[in-house]
């Protein structure tokens, strides 16, 4: 399993170095010229936060929830203990159900939502992690968007699928998030 996974490990760890170095790096040059200031357009950015990170976790809930639903795996190993798994398939398939509707629109939300945290509180020149957290939820975005439309060649919805459908771009956004912000002080 390890073996089949190794290349998306070690870019996920050698992102997770450069995010440790990078911010040791400005963190020991006398940290970024960030100047926080309280006024209603930050409170109204801090509000986008909340609901950015919100939706962000509605969309990977339904990604784990197929990750554990679809597999089997799971069903397989409650079986020894004899519950009635009929009734829990049935809510975890109406609840998967149900994320699989509303996917494109929270993922849309989130976005948005993102984008407007970032540009009401800081100025988003002045720190290349969170950039990075923007240009990977902008590819989020984009070939999500082309999965959506009606028109779309087969072999280009086959393509933005595998771009789009990474758990790993998730990961990212995380690692990359989080170091931007203890940049910032938060």
């Amino acid at each position: 399993m390890i073996k089949k996974h190794l290349s998306k490990i070690i870019f996920i760890t050698l992102i997770l170095l450069f995010s440790i170095s990078y911010t040791s790096f400005v963190a020991f040059n006398g940290g970024t010229q960030y100047i926080e200031s309280h006024n209603r357009l930050s409170e109204i950015g801090e509000l986008f936060s909340g609901l950015g990170y919100f939706f962000l976790i509605l969309v990977y809930a339904r990604t784990i929830l197929k990750l554990i639903v679809n597999k089997g795996n799971l069903w397989k190993r409650l079986e020894p203990l004899e519950f009635d798994l009929s009734a829990i398939k049935s809510i975890t398939g109406k609840i998967l159900f149900w994320f699989n509707k509303t996917h494109a629109y929270f993922g849309i939300l989130a976005i948005v939502s993102i984008f407007l945290h970032c540009y009401f509180t800081t100025s988003l020149l002045d720190n290349l992690l969170l950039r990075l957290v923007l240009i990977l939820l902008a590819w989020q975005g984009i070939f999500g968007a082309v999965l959506q439309f009606k028109y779309t060649p087969a072999i280009l919805k086959r393509k933005s699928y595998l771009l789009h459908a990474q758990l790993f771009t998730g990961i990212l956004l995380l690692i990359l998030a989080g170091f931007g912000h203890l940049l910032l002080g938060d």
